[in-house]
């Protein structure tokens, strides 16, 4: 079967001319209980005051590959892809680090995030596989080191952010651990009130 999939995905079409393009992710949901976690260690933060625009708790999730404005024409190899990663990848726990973790310096950050004290080597995992399969299929992708990450919010200004260096233990709000089992490609549409997610396509892993 992994042969027959990996076949599939090789002979496919990569070429394109197509001018219709939507902004497409790929990524793996986070389930309600861990959402409402989160969701709360937010609104703890939110009366800190700072200047950051919040993650809408529908649009939490843990991407795993940005792909950019892809031609609609290639949906149907992207839906190959993931089914054949989801095949060929078990399901699996990950645990929400206990700490506040940043992109860009605490004197100037760009995004408010949190990490994962488990899961980690199983997501690297899966995006080089991806990553490598992708990149065979001429999809545009970033370069920058892959850091498994949940985004909390992203920063308008740097103020009161002396307080998060006071108060960056999550360890009260820290969740039990859950499981990774779907994987999902989404479509971004950029609106005046934030964006909206609409699920593409989407695949269960394999039961352990």
């Amino acid at each position: 079967m992994k042969c027959f999939v990996y076949y599939m995905i090789t002979s496919s079409n990569t070429i394109n001319s197509s001018k219709t393009k939507s902004r497409l992710f790929i990524a793996f949901e986070i389930p309600p209980s861990a959402k409402n976690i989160i969701n709360s260690t937010i609104a703890l933060l939110k009366k800190c005051n700072f200047n950051i625009k919040w993650t809408s708790l529908n649009n939490l999730h843990l991407t795993l590959v940005f792909l950019g404005d892809v031609s609609r024409d290639r949906v149907s190899l992207l839906r190959e892809i993931i089914d054949f990663i989801a095949i060929n990848n078990l399901e699996f726990d990950i645990e929400i680090n206990d700490k506040l973790e940043f992109f860009g310096p605490i004197s100037n950050p760009r995004v408010l995030l949190i990490g994962f004290s488990k899961g980690n080597k199983e997501l690297s995992s899966i995006y080089s596989t991806i990553t490598r399969i992708l990149s065979k299929h001429n999809f545009s992708l970033d370069e920058k080191k892959y850091l498994p990450h949940l985004t909390l919010g992203r920063f308008k200004s740097n103020k009161n952010v002396n307080l998060l260096q006071r108060n960056s233990n999550l360890n009260q709000y820290k969740t039990q651990k859950f499981k990774l089992q779907k994987i999902t490609l989404f479509k971004s549409e950029l609106t005046s009130s934030g964006p909206i997610y609409t699920k593409i396509h989407e695949v269960k892993l394999k039961p352990l």
